[in-house]
């Protein structure tokens, strides 16, 4: 018989195993796509860029640089935002088959929406 602490420690390191094979499936259909991959990729690398350029080798000295930093925070946490949103709208295809294998225990629901928001961010702007 396991003790409480085995039993955690056992769902924990299945849940893990349930999300990066979840991650690797989602990472699959996100490239199965080459014209959206390669778009996808290039917005985010073009978007990086312009926002290191604007922000390259600031100061931290007077009190407009450190409000610079700071517009600089906010703009990448906006873009993070927003890409983690643009997940949300692609579940509702997934419905049926994710509800029958959640109800089959194949998966847990936590998982299942970790593994997607974090594997398609690259891939959504």
């Amino acid at each position: 018989k396991y003790s409480w602490f085995g039993k955690l420690v056992s769902h924990i390191y299945y849940w893990f195993f349930e999300f990066f094979i979840l991650s690797y499936r989602v990472a699959i259909n996100c490239v199965r796509n080459p014209l959206k991959t390669v778009a996808s990729v290039i917005l985010n690398v073009m978007f990086g860029l312009i926002q290191g350029g604007i922000y390259y080798k600031l100061a931290l000295k007077t009190t407009t640089d450190g409000m610079n930093h700071a517009s600089l925070q906010w703009n990448l946490l906006m873009h993070m935002t927003m890409s983690s949103q643009f997940v949300v709208t692609s579940f509702p295809p997934e419905r049926a088959l994710v509800n029958r294998d959640i109800a089959n225990g194949l998966y847990s629901p936590s998982a299942f929406y970790m593994a997607k928001t974090l594997a398609e961010i690259p891939f959504n702007h």
